[in-house]
Order: structure tokens, then sequence, then C-alpha cells
């Protein structure tokens, strides 16, 4: 028995095999890359909002005064500041809580006190009966978590606008009243200006689809009223937060964000799905590319090998069961074939019995 080297490289050498394997990691990668996306995509991801000020040139020129004849002076105007052109346009629309509503509201307490009740349900009564664009023409958008904590008599009543992430909302029943509210919600809602500080926003109604629930994560904006610092109990102890009263809490998508989850479930479904049928044909196809070469190389060695063994291959190849049975046909022909005889004439069996020798026998 002679054994052979095979000059052929293993079958992960093979070229056709190689480029097969970078076709599925390709294939695998890009499943993976789409897996991601969608992840990504249904996140609820915001972007801090667009600085207005970032495009603008500061200008540093001196500007002169012209020369005044010397029967003429100068008289400067007020200046008025832009809060003060809000209240007074939140009160031509009507927007602007009347004198009187909140004197009687008092800073870092813990809830809303029994003194404070009418006017927390007079202003939430106001904010829902108040049209949504008059609020938000009325709304400051400047102001921000440490004015509200730090100057809170400067900006009670003020209508306020917070944009930012809501983490917890819950339904409540309203206590009595005579304003006709019956079911309030509560949001805690943080921005990026009040980092781990929420803002506690009490509304009236909520927009369609947003239900109430914890760790929700939920990118929002709320145009209400700036009420009070209002104490609340938490784990870590007792702190304080400003309190909005809302008409409606908002939906929010910064416009630098990716597009919503909805707009793109359904493409992204089915390119996931056409890449993971094609990635099953893949290894499909693989697996039955790889038995038929098994096959064709088994076929391929039995016939080298039976090229080298020409004898073999014109040699007669016989049945062991039929040769068997060939002898033993031949052997019954050639043995005689012994008459039978009837059971009563076979004679008996015959007794010898053998006697031993006496000793007198052998003395002779």
């Amino acid at each position: 028995m002679r054994f052979q080297l095979s000059n052929k490289n293993p079958r992960f050498l093979n070229r056709r095999f190689q480029a097969r394997m970078i076709v599925a990691v390709v294939m695998f990668g890009l499943f993976l890359w789409l897996v991601e996306t969608w992840r990504f995509s249904s996140l609820n991801v915001k972007s801090p909002p667009a600085n207005p000020a970032r495009n603008l040139e500061a200008d540093y020129s001196i500007k002169e005064d012209s020369p005044l004849r010397d029967d003429e002076f100068r008289v400067s105007a007020t200046p008025v500041l832009p809060e003060e052109e809000l209240r007074v346009a939140a009160a031509d629309m009507g927007v602007a809580l009347p004198a009187g509503w909140l004197d009687g509201v008092r800073d870092n307490t813990i809830g809303i006190r029994r003194d404070e009740g009418d006017s927390f349900f007079r202003v939430l009564a106001h904010a829902r009966d108040v049209p949504a664009s008059d609020l938000e023409r009325a709304a400051r958008k400047d102001v921000l978590y440490i004015n509200l904590m730090a100057e809170s008599e400067r900006f009670r009543g003020d209508v306020v606008t917070v944009t930012g992430e809501m983490w917890r909302l819950r339904e409540f029943a309203a206590a009595e009243n005579s304003y006709g509210l019956r079911k309030l919600y509560e949001a805690w809602i943080f921005t990026d200006d009040s980092s781990t500080h929420p803002y506690r926003v009490v509304c009236t109604s909520l927009p369609k689809g947003m239900e109430p629930g914890q760790n929700l994560r939920t990118p929002v904006r709320v145009v209400g009223y700036f009420f009070k610092r209002e104490g609340y109990e938490s784990p870590g102890g007792l702190h304080v937060a400003p309190t909005i009263l809302a008409k409606r809490l908002q939906w929010y998508r910064s416009p630098n964000s990716p597009p919503p989850m909805e707009s793109l479930s359904t493409y992204l479904l089915g390119i996931v799905g056409a890449v993971s049928l094609a990635l099953v044909a893949t290894l499909v196809a693989f697996t039955l590319s790889d038995q038929k070469a098994e096959r064709d190389d088994l076929r391929r060695m039995q016939a080298a090998r039976l090229e080298k063994m020409p004898d073999l291959k014109q040699a007669d190849y016989v049945d062991v069961g039929s040769m068997l049975e060939k002898l033993s046909v031949q052997l019954e022909r050639e043995e005689p074939r012994r008459p039978s005889r009837p059971a009563d004439e076979l004679e008996p069996p015959t007794l010898r019995v053998l006697s031993r020798p006496s000793v007198e026998d052998d003395d002779e």
C-alpha cells in the first residue's frame, strides 16, 4: 500500500470559497447597519435648538449724533423692554392674567396650599379657554429655568415656553372647584438648561396619541403660565421646581432631528426583510454548493482510482449469496443419497461386556 500526498490547496484557500465568504461578510455587515439605523431612528433624539445669534456679526463702529443748532435740544425716548412689549400684547389679546389673581401665591411650599386653590384652578381654566394661537404669540421664549427659580416674583403670571423631554406623565382627578375642571394631567419635563432639575407642568388636555406613563423620554413643548416655585418630595429629599399651568402638551421635534419613525418604518422593514431573505438564500446556496462539491470530489477520486487499476475495472463481480447457493446445489448433486430404512427393521444396538483379567490369569 502506497500513500500519495495531495498537491491540492485546502478548501479555505480556494478563491471561490474566499469570494463567497467576502460576500457573506458584506451582507451580514449591511444587515447590522440597517438594524442599527432602525434602532437609532426609533429613539427620541432631540437636537439642541439653533442659536440665532451665531450668524450675526458684532458691530463695533461708533455712531455719532448729528450736531444740533443753537435753538434745538434732543429728547431720548424711554426704552421699552421686550417683556413689557409682550405683556402689553398679551393684555391686548386677552391672554394676560388680571391683576390680583396671584396675590396670595407663595413660593417654596409643598404642593398647592388651600388658600392658593382658587387661583390655581382659575389660571388653569383661563389657559383652557384662551386660544392656543394667542398663547403662542404672547409666549416668552427667552425665559430659562434659572430665571424662574431666581426671579419668581418678576415672571409670575407670564406666559413662558418650555421645550424638553417629558419623563413622566400621570392623570389625576381635580379637587372640587367652580371652574368645571374634572381631570388634569401632570408632566415632569427636563430641559437643556434645567439639567437634572425638572419642570412641573399641569395641563387640562393631551394631544392625540399621548398616554400617561413612566420613563417616557418624549420630546414635548408646552406654553403656559408660570405659577410658582413649588416644593415636592423625592427619594433624595425635598426639592423645588417651577410649576407651569398650561392648556395642552404638544409633540415636539427639532428641525435638526431625524425624521419620525412612522415615515421610515415601512421602508426599513422592507429593506431589513429583503436583506434577511438574501442572507438566508445565500447561506442555503453555499450549503448546497458545498454538498455538490463534496459529491463531485468523491466521484472524481473514485474515477481516478479506477483508472489506476485497469484489471479490476474488467473483472467480473460475483455476488457472495449466489455463489454460496451454487455451492450448496453442487454438493447435493455430488454426495450419494443413502437409502432410508423403516424404524422396525433397525437392529438394536448390542452391548459388549469386557471382562477384567483375574489374578490367576496373570500368574499363568
